[in-house]
């Protein structure tokens, strides 16, 4: 029975599973900015002279552990108490935002380099157990709707790090123990309200870290035979097994890849065409968590008791229309560029609820924290080929923001082509 958003939230452990969750990424992204703002300062040693490359260094070391360590993170959400993983990732990042301090303190830039990648790290193993603890909270026909509320709080977080990012850092640019203080007490908080989290499905027997065979009989030698041995290789053999679990794995993949792609544009595009200062950089990434915080919610509720994967490719439709019109106004009527950007979060909102829906629901029972890792470095590659596109096109070839950012718009409406040429569940 679908209890809608209000009945969700009162489900034993779910508010504070949102909540864990939600403090996590907004510890996340008051880092991050922080650590972009000093780089745009020019306030750290060892820094590049070159502003797109420092971006790009950041968003790498942010997103590579999931790549390195996932396989390891969806083994753990299968055979142990996803309750457990939750808590315990979360008292880490008491241990790394105390290491944050120290960072700060320092003004290196490698020293931060090197606190963001262990936040991504605990990040990492947070995600699996994250996404596939959320079928076993809430009923079958809930689960677009707790979707819906999960991208809202995720995005909400990601809102509220831009707006208080900015500001945050104008005051306190010359006291960051102050800004590491609050992200201590986050953390802390964080981890002291993932306590009540409630225990999902308790694990069956344990499957191996290392399987003794590859993909449909034993595997090869080396390094392929070690690669198809592995968690990760396991939940990839999961997702293209599924007629519908693939589309949904590179599609999420894709949100994920517009993502990163818009979140470096937004930078370059504020500095390199509309001037604006770090508030107004902020306001740019809280008019898109805005939009994809409320599209999410919107999409859960009109989905009703189901999945609706139609949503999907109209999205990206949206997505593609909604880029081409932000990078159109961005020297022709500046005003316009942060309605668009809200637009287009909706469109984004409405683009990967089903999407990350049907990943959750469909991998099978004992195996969705493999899925999801396997889901999860698909979206990495993604992120990292986002950043080295920007990194290309920007640094190497010259090309201004608003250019790529209209390139973005023809790839959403190549998505949105082929979501919909797949025909079935993804047609109305």
């Amino acid at each position: 029975m679908v209890r809608g958003y209000v009945g969700l939230l009162r489900r034993r452990g779910f508010a504070a599973f949102l909540a864990t969750q939600f403090l996590g990424a907004l510890n996340d992204n008051l880092y991050k900015w922080t650590l972009t703002f000093l780089v745009l300062a020019g306030a750290l040693s060892h820094a590049s002279a070159a502003d797109a490359s420092n971006l790009n260094r950041i968003a790498i070391l942010f997103i590579l552990p999931s790549l390195l360590f996932s396989g390891l993170a969806g083994w753990l959400a299968d055979n142990f108490d996803k309750r457990t993983v939750l808590v315990a990732s979360k008292s880490c990042e008491i241990l790394v935002m105390g290491l944050a301090w120290l960072a700060l303190r320092s003004g290196d830039f490698n020293l931060l380099l090197g606190v963001l990648f262990l936040l991504a790290t605990q990040f990492t193993f947070f995600s699996p157990a994250k996404y596939s603890v959320v079928p076993e909270l809430v009923d079958a026909d809930e689960i677009s709707l707790a979707n819906g509320l999960l991208e809202m709080s995720t995005f909400l977080a990601i809102l509220l790090g831009s707006a208080l990012a900015g500001p945050l850092y104008q005051r306190f640019a010359r006291d960051l123990d102050s800004v590491a203080l609050i992200l201590l007490g986050l953390a802390v908080l964080g981890s002291a309200l993932s306590l009540g989290i409630a225990h999902g499905r308790t694990p069956g027997r344990r499957t191996r870290l290392w399987s003794r065979e590859g993909a449909g009989g034993p595997a090869e030698k080396g390094i392929l035979g070690l690669l198809q041995r592995s968690a990760a290789w396991q939940g990839n053999r999961l997702l293209r097994s599924d007629r519908l679990l693939w589309p949904a794995n590179l599609g999420a993949a894709y949100f994920w890849f517009q993502g990163a792609l818009l979140q470096l544009l937004a930078v370059l595009l504020a500095r390199q065409v509309l001037q604006l200062d770090e508030v107004g950089i902020a306001r740019m990434g809280m008019a898109m968590a805005i939009g994809v915080g409320a599209g999410s919610l919107l999409c859960g509720r009109l989905s009703g008791p189901g999945i609706r994967l139609a949503f999907a490719p109209v999205g990206a439709l949206g997505m593609a229309l909604a880029s081409a019109a932000m990078a159109l106004a961005a020297r022709q009527a500046s005003s316009l560029v942060l309605p668009a950007l809200a637009v287009l979060g909706v469109c984004a909102g409405f683009f990967v609820v089903p999407l990350n829906a049907t990943l959750q629901q469909r991998a099978e029972a004992g195996a969705k924290g493999r899925a999801q890792a396997a889901a999860n470095i698909y979206s990495t590659l993604a992120m990292i080929a986002a950043a080295l596109s920007v990194d290309l096109l920007s640094a190497v070839l010259g090309l201004p923001a608003d250019a790529i950012l209209l390139a973005s718009a023809g790839l959403s409406l190549v998505m949105a082509a082929w979501l919909w040429a797949r025909g079935g569940e993804f047609r109305p």
